[in-house]
């Protein structure tokens, strides 16, 4: 698809979007990192940060708070794109709560406890 503009819709600093902009460098995206206690190195190395993202946060579902968050910064995106929402932290925390609700369902009862400690902390 071509498009005019190719900057990112969550920030204004006219930069391209790219996958790690997106969901690393681009400022709402660090501020949502931010908010679950996790700060992104930079430059955005994906790898680095999948394992800095897994010694911080220590739980053995690391996995899956990193993919909720990335989903729910897409969301916020598309919103922002498609239905004019503007960005927000806190809308893009809703989301994750949302979302990450459908993972506690799935999970392994012996996890139960770690989530429930990790979402009172952090969530």
């Amino acid at each position: 698809m071509t498009l005019e503009v190719y900057d990112c819709e969550l920030c204004s600093q006219q930069i391209e979007e790219t996958l790690e902009h997106i969901f690393l460098l681009c400022p709402f995206a660090t501020a949502c990192w931010l908010s679950l206690g996790l700060i992104v190195p930079q430059p955005g190395d994906c790898l680095a940060f999948l394992e800095h993202a897994k010694v911080m946060l220590n739980v053995p579902f690391f996995m899956e708070i990193i993919i909720t968050m990335l989903w729910s910064i897409w969301e916020v995106r598309n919103d922002a794109i498609f239905r004019n929402i503007a960005p927000s932290v806190t809308n893009c925390r809703r989301i994750f709560k949302k979302e990450f609700a459908w993972i506690i369902i799935g999970a392994k009862t012996s996890y139960h406890p770690f989530i429930d400690q990790w979402l009172e902390a952090f969530v």
